[in-house]
């Protein structure tokens, strides 16, 4: 049966994360439309940078910690303060990885990308860690619409700030942009650490000593933490790769690209984020069954939402952005049908961090990133943006088969029962069932 609360919180989470994608989208026009295509790569390459680096050192400490809570051998206030330690930890592992990877690879960036820049958004790194380490553990207590409204909050902040700043001052410049982002995501971490406090009470956010449990989330998150980065890394390393081989402006119009496409798989993913509650809680027969659903609807809005963005590309582009961004047109619409691929993985991996082997899981994640860069290197020099779209795209869609080949080895699933339409209402079964989460949830 479909559940009031369960359809009125996902509707509600969906409703958040259109907003907050409107109001970045509004932040990224009146960006690029100051800035150019050079100047929009000057910030988005640091961006990226930082945002990889927030990946790559919080060792899905996130991940354990779920693991942990789903297998009901941790409770939510003790997640939430070993989650805590993870921040304080992860963040200056990830400044400090940023400095000294900066220093590494700052002869192979473009010229137009000064220190200055690597500094503004290296201030992003620990932000970064602890906005995602505390959401997740707050999605998988059940709380859905406090991270929607923090995210949707944080995005309105980052959008006003850089339109005052225009209107005030003037054009910005890169290294502005940059600020302003770091801005927002202070107050969005903000956010989401107010929410944990007020479903767990403020004193789980304050750090403890890991011991064994600790030790237990690290060893778990690391096993896992390949798959994670992984997933990430193919949507965004291909960024810094157009701009270390073709220069900051198609590093700028590619950006363009990527996350107007994202739309793609926006409501599955809102949904797959409100999923990870069911697949916390369930056991395992319901937590596979749910997942599968989830799956197959969320590949149904994806392609549905990539129709619409190939229909509206071009005009989307040429009137919003200009006509010196018309080059984003091609990619945008070969990365929205790809972006149905990450749309089916997600729920699957959600899943699979639960049930699966960490190294199985991992070892798929990480061969999709060494073909991905392989297939970067090949095509973007020749083809430009629209080789690595197509790169990113047959790594998306390798991923996702890979994930769906590893649910099969764990349960039995096969992999049509995910790939085929979903039938006349699943949409009431799989929002349904995404209901407030059990009382047990906040005080095991």
């Amino acid at each position: 049966m479909m559940a009031p609360n369960g359809v009125s919180r996902s509707a509600a989470l969906i409703g958040l994360r259109l907003l907050q994608f409107a109001l970045l989208f509004g932040f990224n026009v009146a960006a690029a439309r100051v800035l150019g295509p050079a100047g929009r790569g000057e910030y988005v390459l640091p961006a990226t940078f930082a945002a990889i680096l927030s990946t790559a050192t919080h060792l899905s400490v996130e991940s354990g910690i779920g693991r942990l809570l789903a297998r009901r051998e941790l409770d939510a206030p003790t997640a939430v303060r070993l989650t805590s330690s993870g921040c304080a930890l992860v963040g200056a592992v990830g400044l400090v990885g940023y400095a000294a990877l900066a220093v590494a690879i700052r002869p192979a960036l473009p010229e137009g990308v000064s220190v200055s820049e690597l500094a503004i958004a290296a201030t992003g790194v620990p932000l970064a860690s602890a906005s995602f380490l505390w959401a997740s553990v707050l999605l998988r207590i059940g709380g859905v619409v406090p991270y929607g409204l923090a995210m949707a909050f944080s995005a309105g902040v980052q959008l006003g700030t850089l339109v005052l700043l225009e209107v005030v001052v003037g054009p910005v410049a890169p290294a502005t942009v940059l600020a302003v982002i770091s801005g927002a995501l202070a107050v969005g971490t903000g956010g989401v650490a107010l929410a944990l406090a007020r479903r767990v009470g403020w004193r789980s956010l304050l750090p403890m000593w890991p011991g064994t449990l600790g030790r237990r989330a690290l060893g778990l998150g690391v096993w896992l933490h390949p798959t994670a980065l992984g997933a990430f890394l193919i949507m965004r390393l291909d960024i810094v790769l157009v701009g270390v081989l073709i220069g900051t402006a198609a590093a700028g119009r590619y950006s363009v690209s990527t996350s107007i496409a994202e739309v793609a798989f926006l409501v599955a993913s809102s949904l797959a984020l409100a999923g990870l509650n069911r697949q916390t809680e369930d056991d395992d027969a319901g937590a596979i069954e749910y997942t599968v659903q989830l799956a197959r609807f969320a590949g149904l809005l994806a392609v549905a939402a990539a129709s619409l963005l190939a229909a509206a590309a071009y005009p989307l582009i040429a009137i919003l952005y200009g006509s010196e961004w018309t080059e984003s047109v091609v990619p945008l619409i070969i990365l929205a049908f790809g972006a149905i691929g990450l749309a089916i993985e997600g729920p699957v991996r959600g899943l699979l961090i639960r049930l699966a082997s960490p190294s199985r899981v991992s070892l798929a994640a990480v061969s999709v990133v060494v073909l991905s860069i392989i297939l970067d290197v090949l095509l973007i020099p020749p083809f430009g943006i629209v080789g690595a779209a197509i790169a990113s795209a047959i790594a998306y869609w390798t991923l996702a088969g890979l994930m769906l080949l590893v649910l099969r080895a764990q349960t039995g699933t096969p992999v049509r029962a995910v790939l085929r339409p979903p039938p006349p209402g699943v949409i009431r079964s799989v929002v349904g069932q995404l209901r407030r989460p059990r009382a047990s949830g906040a005080a095991r």
